[in-house]
């Protein structure tokens, strides 16, 4: 049986933590201070990563958004989510409405950033939220008009221009393979492929991969492969027909999988529709102990992605 973070039925993979050693309440949430935080780590390891697939409905938003308040609310890192997606779904999510925005609107910080203007005001287009540490970056309906085709590059270009670099940034990207997901993978120093537990969500995986892959490739020296982590969501070990199509389907990618999955629990979207994390809506909820287990694996990984990375550059063997 199952505990609430399982792998479901990838026999491969080692198994997430039962919910008895799973935090309750907000116990580890750290409501104020920001000492952990304070201990600054060289930009190299204050990662950049996209939350991309090309199919909507997956949980990309949801992943993003209790992915990047678990590493500010638990974990206690300086985080910068961007709602790169025109849909707005993060900022909804937070409580804004659609429209909302800072001073500076994402948009003008491209176009800026397009005309090779430096020292962007990125401060004044960012909003605070709930939870500490964190702050958001609000998407734009209408973002995309601000990419040029052959400007991959916009959106790294803004976040250079940061004054500070947080702990972690997070971008939450659209459905689709546009100019707002290439932008938003040259950006990314890794990305999170979320993929529903379902017979038809795996179609065009392979070719989003190889894309990963391609992009990765243009801009680093070491193995492309290393630029992404697969995460199943919206698990339910009961449809068995899906768990043994997605396991199938799966099988050549099992080492770039992440052993927490993302079980299917209605807590996730009754806290999206409340505007908040679902770690503030219910954090004794399933949805809550898998995003907190995820994120603490996704610590783990990027703690030996930097260490590979480093023996890659120096021509040693990992």
């Amino acid at each position: 049986m199952l505990t609430s973070c399982e792998s479901s039925g990838i026999s491969s993979l080692t198994t997430s933590p039962p919910l008895a050693t799973m935090p309750a309440v907000l116990a580890c949430w750290h409501i104020g201070g920001a000492s952990a935080a304070g201990k600054r780590r060289s930009e190299e390891t204050m990662p950049t990563i996209c939350i991309t697939n090309q199919k909507g409905g997956v949980g990309k938003t949801t992943t993003a958004v209790n992915v990047a308040a678990a590493l500010a609310g638990y974990f206690e890192k300086r985080v910068l989510l961007i709602d790169f997606d025109t849909q707005c779904n993060a900022t909804r999510a937070f409580g804004y409405d659609s429209g909302s925005g800072g001073e500076v609107r994402l948009g003008h910080l491209l176009e800026m950033a397009e005309d090779g203007q430096t020292n962007l005001p990125i401060e004044k287009a960012i909003l605070p939220v709930e939870v500490p540490l964190l702050d958001l970056l609000p998407g734009q309906k209408r973002l995309a008009k601000y990419l040029p085709d052959h400007r991959p590059d916009l959106l790294a270009a803004v976040l250079g221009g940061l004054s500070s670099r947080p702990d972690f940034t997070i971008i939450d990207c659209p459905p689709g393979l546009n100019l707002l997901t290439t932008n938003a993978i040259f950006a990314s120093d890794w990305a999170i492929v979320p993929c529903e537990h379902a017979v038809f969500s795996l179609e065009g995986l392979a070719d989003l991969l190889a894309m990963l892959e391609q992009l990765a490739s243009a801009k680093r020296d070491f193995d492309p492969t290393n630029f992404y982590r697969i995460l199943l969501t919206k698990v339910n070990p009961a449809r068995k027909r899906s768990t043994e199509y997605v396991v199938q389907e799966l099988t050549p990618y099992k080492d770039k999988l992440f052993r927490t999955v993302i079980r299917e629990n209605d807590s996730l979207n009754q806290a999206h529709a409340a505007g908040k994390p679902v770690f503030l809506y219910d954090s004794s909820s399933v949805g809550a102990m898998c995003y907190h287990a995820l994120t603490r694996e996704l610590l783990d990984y990027e703690e030996t992605r930097i260490q590979k990375e480093q023996l890659a550059r120096a021509g040693q063997p990992d």
